[in-house]
């Protein structure tokens, strides 16, 4: 009996333990308040020109105004956030990109990538964040998983793991698509997600950028987002015929910060004025 306890321990003991896959940040999700403990109210002002909106608390992720926020709608180049967080997650700024031809070739916004050139992640994710590059999306989609389709995949698949109930992905860029759509909430999530990596809270408050190839000239770009001050840090547009205007934004006022996100606007700038002279803090 001892001699096959021992030989069934060392048969068990032969197998290589499957790997776990690396693990994702934790999960985040918004815990809304049916009595929000430092805002009386949380509907948004009539005056607000957006579709969506959801302000919430950074730290403690107390909801301080919103209208129509889980509603699904197209939200343009603000799709580039979860491109940026795939990223952050898993490359390293110095990594070398090989810019594909579908980068070259794409459409609207673009910080004017060449076939073939040579630029770091880094570099490309200015290119996506500041001056809203389709062809940086694109060379990074390529850069993680070969190709836009795989890519997309991943995004999806990261959206369900922090618990975006009403999003889904159709592309890296936000151009339009009508499966392509994500809410006012679901999209603070993910900027809470962002928000954990320092690049990524530097970069977005940046005002302008120069962009470094390794094998082309320097850019220069100012970025998409208008409204700076010394209450909004940084954030990122997005501009779509479907989508309107769409704007992240983090703000900061008494002490706290308070991620902003807009979406359908005919006045995103002007929703965001009157977003934050409704807060009471």
């Amino acid at each position: 009996m001892l001699e096959f306890l021992i030989a069934s321990f060392l048969s068990f003991s032969s197998f290589t333990p499957l790997t776990p896959p690396p693990p994702f940040i934790d999960n985040i999700v918004i815990n809304i308040s049916p009595l929000p403990k430092i805002h009386k109210k949380t509907d948004a002002p009539d005056n607000i020109s957006a579709k969506s909106i959801f302000v919430v608390d950074k730290e403690s992720n107390i909801p301080l105004l919103k209208k129509n926020s889980h509603k699904k709608l197209p939200h343009a180049s603000l799709t580039k956030l979860m491109t940026a967080l795939l990223i952050l997650e898993n490359h390293r700024p110095n990594e070398r990109v090989f810019v594909p031809l579908e980068a070259a070739q794409v459409g609207g916004s673009q910080i004017y990538l060449r076939y073939q050139e040579e630029i770091s992640v880094g570099e490309l994710l200015k290119g996506l964040l500041v001056k809203s590059g389709n062809d940086a999306a694109i060379a990074l989609a390529f850069h993680n998983a070969k190709n836009t389709d795989a890519f997309v995949k991943k995004m999806n698949l990261r959206a369900q793991a922090l618990g975006m109930k009403n999003t889904h992905y159709t592309n890296p860029h936000g151009l339009d698509d009508k499966d392509h759509y994500s809410t006012s909430y679901d999209t603070a999530i993910l900027t809470q997600a962002l928000l954990k990596h320092p690049l990524f809270y530097k970069i977005i408050q940046k005002q302008d950028v120069r962009i470094y190839s390794l094998t082309e000239k320097e850019r220069a770009f100012k970025s998409t987002n208008k409204l700076f001050s010394s209450s909004f840090l940084g954030g990122k547009t997005g501009t779509t015929e479907a989508a309107l205007e769409c704007l992240f934004l983090l703000h900061t006022s008494a002490g706290t910060e308070q991620i902003f996100i807009i979406l359908g606007s005919y006045h995103r700038y002007d929703d965001a004025k009157a977003l934050e002279r409704a807060l009471v803090l």
